[in-house]
């Protein structure tokens, strides 16, 4: 959801922030190495898949996105 809070913020800083975070959310989820995912939903492995997603959502991208 696009945050709607124009009566307080700037909307255009608003509208950046917003695709900043999906930006953000995007890179996250292209660290998840589905293949390993896959095998351990297979395995019915919870704490793997738990482990592999928390730790690909937890990576800082700014430097990424610094760089780019």
């Amino acid at each position: 959801m696009i945050d709607a809070s124009h009566n307080i913020k700037d909307p255009w800083r608003i509208c950046i922030q917003s695709l900043e975070a999906i930006q953000e959310a995007y890179a996250k989820a292209l660290l998840i190495d589905q293949s390993q995912l896959r095998t351990a939903q297979m395995k019915n492995d919870v704490v793997r898949c738990q482990r592999d997603t928390s730790e690909c959502l937890s990576y800082r991208c700014q430097p990424l996105f610094a760089r780019s």
